[in-house]
């Protein structure tokens, strides 16, 4: 794989944080003797070698912002885009890209820290993975969901 990977966070004015997150990726097989040969949906004779990795986007990014809104609560967001990517060795079936949203809301006091997230707000429909030579199991993304952490510190 070759690429480029950059980070950023940054504390803002008015209480407000950033991180970011942005992935360039030219990920190949560059060396197989691997060919298809008797693989449902694939003609015989693709070499493995040359294509591109499976399950790895050329292009994925992260953006998330929090802001203090007093010395008790904290309010949160974040967005997640990841590129089309191949789901089979030999290129044949592209799962594509998909974008979800995710939102957060703390509340801090004397050592108890209680946190929300909502998990893909949207409840956008995406396939987040797959397994198999020639992608015969595709995964969906997870649906919407909520979380509540609690933790206490002493």
């Amino acid at each position: 794989t070759n690429g480029l990977e950059l980070t950023f966070a940054a504390n803002l004015p008015n209480d407000w944080k950033i991180s970011a997150g942005y992935a360039l990726l030219d990920a190949k097989i560059t060396s197989s003797t691997a060919a298809s040969k008797g693989v449902a949906s694939v003609p015989d004779g693709i070499a493995a070698q040359g294509k591109k990795a499976t399950l790895t986007p050329d292009h994925s990014a992260n953006v998330w912002l929090t802001k203090a809104l007093d010395a008790k609560w904290t309010a949160g967001g974040g967005i997640t885009y990841v590129g089309d990517r191949f789901a089979d060795t030999y290129n044949t079936v592209t799962l594509p890209s998909y974008t979800t949203v995710d939102a957060m809301l703390a509340y801090r006091v004397k050592g108890v820290d209680l946190q929300l997230n909502i998990f893909n707000v949207f409840d956008k429909k995406y396939y987040a993975s797959a397994h198999g030579s020639v992608a015969n199991s595709i995964y969906p993304g997870a649906p919407r969901s909520v979380q509540l952490t609690a933790r206490y510190a002493f």
